[in-house]
């Protein structure tokens, strides 16, 4: 998918599961959430490889419980880091 057509259908886009879509992995990184903050990419944040965690954290305004999950589910963590998402879901 190109930029263009990403930001021509920002409404039609499933964007919580984009961040699934492998083919996607190559151009997802934080500028690609900073263009599309307000859109539902955060229910699966944790997908996303080619962001770190506390990148994703500095967003944490945005995340919610499924966004929490997803990292928890789908990242390497150190105990520590685990301990700190699991704080911040409640």
């Amino acid at each position: 998918m190109e930029l263009k057509f990403l930001i021509k259908n920002i409404n039609k886009i499933n964007w919580s599961l984009i961040a699934k879509n492998y083919k996607m992995q190559k151009i997802m990184n934080e500028s690609f959430i900073k263009l599309f903050i307000n859109t539902n990419i955060w229910d699966n944040i944790g997908w996303i490889e080619n962001i770190d965690l506390n990148t994703i954290l500095i967003y944490s305004e945005k995340l919610n419980k499924k966004s929490y999950i997803s990292i928890l589910e789908n990242r390497d963590l150190t105990e520590e880091e685990k301990e700190k998402i699991e704080i911040l879901m409640t």
